[in-house]
């Protein structure tokens, strides 16, 4: 272990997580906990879902707040007298069809833009003003065969469609728009002085207790349930930057640590890996002979992830393989149907 590593470890944090009971947010406050962190959390409804570990529950209070809304002064005066260092903020809504193709609906410029705003605004009212730690994606950037750094593998074996931090922003879908336009409001904030905050633009996470409609949960849910017919699937040949959820946090909290203010952080593996080789590795686990239907066959390429700019302040690495990934998530959709 470097001293850097070191040092992250040992430092304890008092962070208040958005959307703490969402998928990212259960699996960083576990994560937080474990490091000997001092733990809070808002959501929409101030409730832990199923799957949490009792010792987070209890180590993790719950306040209710709908961030497409500024802070109540109850709300102000629970999170000041928690006296938070950090914010995560991680609410919103995450899941891409749900904020509109061509253009955000007003449900996700609600939920992903003023929400932003309202966060902002809570960390003015508090003393010592804690550092925001804004959890973007890699949807900022748009599809990958379309931009110039799209090429094929390069002579050091760059997969096809690596982005660094300083490439165009160009989504292509609501989700990805409302993403830029939050990143702009932190930017913004930031250079006007009112804000230390860094942006952690994630690429694809998944693990156990990842809701369904994901790629790794939604088949091994459609496994653990049993098939009256063929695997639903959207495609074999889809090619992105994946990573399990529990590594993904570590970095959350080490770039919260060492990030430079106002820097925006690609969060990601680094590497390509495609969608059928995951289902093969997925299936061979299920241990039974499946028909596959594919909904959208064909090629696409997503962008991946250059890291060079979050190696270069935290020493992370993903330590949890892709076999376990699989293990873990498919245990946990089996342990739902008992």
């Amino acid at each position: 272990m470097t001293p850097e590593s070191t040092a992250i470890s040992e430092t304890e944090l008092r962070a208040l997580i958005t959307g703490i009971t969402g998928f990212a947010g259960g699996h960083l406050a576990e994560h937080l906990a474990a490091q000997g962190d001092a733990v809070m959390g808002s959501a929409r409804s101030a409730a832990w879902g199923r799957g949490i570990p009792q010792a987070v529950r209890e180590a993790a209070p719950v306040l209710a707040w709908d961030i497409t809304e500024p802070p109540v002064t109850s709300f102000v005066e629970r999170v000041r007298a928690f006296q938070p260092d950090h914010i995560f903020h991680l609410a919103g809504i995450s899941v891409p069809g749900d904020c509109g193709e061509s253009a955000p609906t007003d449900a996700a410029c609600r939920a992903n833009v003023d929400g932003v705003e309202h966060v902002i605004e809570l960390t003015r009212q508090l003393d010592p003003q804690p550092r925001l730690v804004f959890v973007s994606s890699c949807q900022v950037y748009g599809p990958a065969p379309e931009r110039a750094s799209a090429a094929e593998p390069d002579s050091v074996g760059q997969p096809r469609g690596m982005v660094r931090e300083e490439a165009v922003r160009a989504p292509r879908r609501g989700y990805g728009m409302t993403k830029v336009a939050a990143e702009d409001l932190v930017i913004r904030h930031g250079r006007d002085g009112a804000l230390n905050a860094v942006i952690l633009r994630a690429f694809n996470h998944t693990g156990p207790r990842q809701a369904p409609r994901m790629m790794v949960p939604e088949w091994a849910a459609q496994l653990a349930r049993g098939l009256d017919g063929p695997l639903r699937i959207i495609s074999r040949d889809s090619h992105l930057d994946m990573t399990d959820v529990r590594d993904i946090v570590r970095a959350y909290r080490a770039l919260a640590l060492s990030g430079q203010s106002g820097q925006a952080y690609n969060v990601g593996s680094g590497m390509s890996i495609r969608s059928g080789d995951v289902l093969e590795l997925l299936l061979r686990r299920y241990d039974a002979d499946v028909k596959i239907h594919e909904r959208s066959p064909g090629t696409t390429h997503l962008p991946i992830a250059d890291i060079t700019r979050m190696r270069s302040v935290i020493d992370w690495r993903p330590e949890i393989t892709l076999e376990q990934t699989i293990d873990d998530t498919l245990q946990y959709w089996m342990e739902q149907g008992q």
